[in-house]
């Protein structure tokens, strides 16, 4: 009866040790996650967390990493950019790379020693673009990609001109290129804060102008100034740069005095003021004066585009005296002033009562030693309307050109003197 049973207990037992035999793998499988929808185990795959698209600041190191669920032992794991052409950046744990230290791997990280991470150090323009990861296994291949996006900070190009000459009367534009990501937006304002009048001297006029590029329409002497334009793209800081807009024009000269009363034997010196820095001649009475024994001429800057122009008279004769005409002149006209130098009426009443010491050679007697140069009334020294706008422009220019304050300077002055 026991040999019985015991070959029955081994008939009712044995298959189902068999079954529990068979069944081990699948449980496996489950208890470890391995397997697909079959119940067999699953292939190596690049997990979806794998390869997300990034978007950095320039400058800065990117990571893309790369996870492989279900990694077998012999799977290899390569990083690339695709092309054409197609880079390879690294094979396991070897980078390929002609610029030093651009990548690091770091090969079976994580918790599970399953994650690869590729860093981009210091992220420029030209490692903008695809980036992917691919799973080499016996069975089959895998790839994922990620797109490295870069936000860059407004760049105004090198290209873009410092300053911008045109004659008035002419059009212009303005141009101010930007490179940055996302792309800038430009706006311009004038440096002196004044309106921008985009069509002519009178027209239509913003303190602010939007877009790439301004277009000023028939432009007149009071559209000069420094116009600068900004680049913005909410990256960083904003990046300007100023333009200087030179406008040229017929030139205009003013005579200091226009008329100078000088005793004999004395120095005189004539003075006009010249705008936008022409070239000057002088003349007596129709003729061309040259350096001399007698006659010196010199010139001296007064502001951003205004020059004083002197010319000296020593040891003053009865020749000297008459019409003096300074003559400014560029390339696009002629103006002059004329200056009437006139004898002292001392002088003129005793010059054949009391002849001055020394007068042969040109030397003024003691008894004129303490005069000096008169000028004519008030009347005579006020300026036209024409120089009444010269000092306008002159001031407006040097108050928007000038860092970081206004200039003042001291208009050159007509004095008198005795010869030593």
């Amino acid at each position: 009866v026991d040999t019985e049973m015991m070959q029955t207990a081994a008939v009712t037992v044995a298959p189902a040790t068999a079954a529990n035999i068979l069944a081990l793998p699948s449980l496996m499988c489950h208890l470890l996650h391995l397997c697909n929808v079959h119940g067999t185990p699953s292939l190596p795959a690049i997990s979806d967390a794998s390869m997300v698209n990034t978007t950095a600041l320039i400058g800065n190191d990117v990571h893309f990493k790369c996870s492989v669920d279900n990694m077998q032992e012999k799977n290899t794991i390569i990083f690339l950019r695709p092309g054409p052409p197609q880079k390879m950046i690294s094979w396991e744990g070897q980078i390929f790379s002609p610029i030093k230290r651009k990548y690091e791997l770091t090969t079976r990280g994580g918790p599970f020693g399953n994650q690869w991470t590729l860093t981009i150090k210091n992220a420029q323009p030209s490692d903008r673009g695809l980036y992917a990861c691919q799973l080499n296994a016996k069975s089959n291949i895998t790839t994922r990609a990620g797109f490295l996006d870069l936000k860059i900070p407004p760049s105004i190009a090198q290209s873009t001109p410092s300053a911008v000459e045109v004659r008035e009367g002419q059009n212009v534009t303005l141009g101010c290129k930007a490179d940055g990501e996302p792309t800038p937006t430009i706006s311009w304002r004038r440096q002196d804060r004044q309106i921008i009048r985009v069509d002519g001297q009178e027209g239509f006029g913003a303190s602010v102008f939007h877009g790439p590029e301004m277009n000023l329409t028939r432009v007149s002497r009071r559209h000069m100034s420094e116009y600068v334009c900004v680049a913005s793209n909410g990256i960083g800081a904003d990046e300007s740069w100023a333009i200087k807009l030179l406008v040229t024009f017929t030139p205009h000269v003013t005579a200091k005095k226009r008329v100078l009363t000088v005793r004999r034997g004395q120095v005189a010196r004539l003075v006009c003021d010249a705008w936008p820095r022409p070239e000057v001649v002088w003349q007596h009475d129709g003729e061309y004066v040259h350096e001399g024994h007698q006659y010196s001429q010199n010139y001296s800057v007064t502001g951003q585009l205004t020059t004083a122009h002197v010319l000296e008279i020593r040891a003053i004769t009865p020749k000297n005296y008459g019409i003096y005409r300074c003559t400014a002149r560029n390339d696009n006209g002629l103006h002059h002033a004329d200056i009437e130098l006139v004898e002292s009426e001392d002088d003129a009443r005793f010059a054949n009562r009391v002849r001055p010491e020394g007068s042969g050679d040109g030397e003024p007697s003691s008894s004129s030693s303490s005069s000096s140069l008169t000028s004519v009334d008030d009347e005579d020294s006020d300026t036209d309307d024409a120089a009444d706008f010269y000092q306008y422009t002159t001031e407006s220019w040097e108050t928007s050109t000038a860092r970081p304050h206004r200039h003042r300077h001291h208009e050159p002055t007509v004095i008198g003197r005795q010869l030593e």
